[in-house]
């Protein structure tokens, strides 16, 4: 009944470039992927949703791949959410957050981590955490102090 759309390739916002290179390393590099995602919420809304999810390799691959502004892709952007940041690197407060407040939102005390990502496994299903209803725990304590620090700084 609903349908997602193609994952199409797209500029990135900020460099206005398709294939991006790494600040960090330059032998490695990423194209910025998109998709609209209609979907029914957990409170039976019908709901669509753009996702935006990188694809990271070395730029030698990128580069022979070719990526072009719209391009088209087989497979689906899938979230999984997780009280654990990505792989390898500090968290630089990527949880999913409260619109109106803009603080983070927890899951048993911790903090959501929201990553986006392509899979060609048409069955894989997005894994999304439960939020923690007591708004004492998100906005007191020691998280919460460190993180406005943060977003101060």
């Amino acid at each position: 009944m609903f349908k997602s759309s193609k994952v199409r390739v797209i500029k990135n916002s900020k460099t206005g470039k398709v294939i991006n290179q790494s600040e960090n390393n330059p032998d490695y590099g990423y194209v910025v992927l998109e998709q609209t995602v209609e979907s029914i919420n957990g409170n039976g809304w019908l709901d669509s949703r753009r996702r935006v999810a990188v694809l990271p390799s070395t730029m030698e691959t990128l580069n022979r791949f070719n990526f072009t502004e719209g391009q088209e892709l087989d497979g689906k952007l899938v979230i999984k959410e997780s009280t654990k940041g990505r792989e390898g690197q500090k968290p630089k407060i990527y949880p999913k957050g409260h619109i109106n407040e803009g603080k983070p939102c927890l899951h048993n005390g911790e903090m959501i981590y929201r990553n986006c990502f392509i899979t060609l496994n048409e069955d894989e299903q997005d894994v999304l955490l439960s939020m923690d209803t007591d708004v004492s725990k998100v906005t007191s304590g020691k998280l919460f102090d460190s993180l406005r620090k943060e977003r101060m700084a």
